[in-house]
């Protein structure tokens, strides 16, 4: 996620994201309706954000502009897919940031509130929003 117009010589995206409470943390199960293991990736993804809040106003504001992506099963499907090609077998925050790293070089990004996000990012929150 980046500012537009921001100088990324004195930020970096990751403190941003980090400040702005949208890198993933240590997952954190609220109650325990189903093991972890039992959870897909991107289950596992929604629940260890660590600002869900954040990001479930993060996904409303990027549902409102993109509707067609308001479909749980879709974005779920998406996020796996973006996991698996760049981190089958890879630890998930690991998978994570080498799927956002991928979205961005490739140019899948969207503009949310005035932030830059990549495609992986905006949907994991749409995600957390429609759970």
């Amino acid at each position: 996620m980046v500012r537009r117009g921001h100088d990324m010589t004195t930020t970096t995206r990751r403190r941003l994201m980090a400040r702005f409470g949208l890198l993933v943390g240590a997952l954190t199960l609220a109650g325990t309706p189903r093991p972890a293991a039992a959870l897909s990736r991107a289950d596992q993804a929604v629940r260890a954000l660590r600002a869900p809040a954040a990001a479930r106003r993060v996904g409303r504001r990027y549902l409102a502009e993109h509707a067609q992506e308001a479909d749980a099963a879709r974005l779920a499907a998406h996020i796996e897919a973006a996991l698996a090609a760049r981190g089958d077998g890879v630890e998930l925050r690991q998978a994570l940031r080498n799927a956002v790293r991928a979205d961005m070089r490739a140019g899948r990004s969207v503009l949310v509130d005035g932030w830059v996000l990549s495609l992986t990012e905006a949907r994991l929150c749409a995600l957390a929003a429609l759970a």
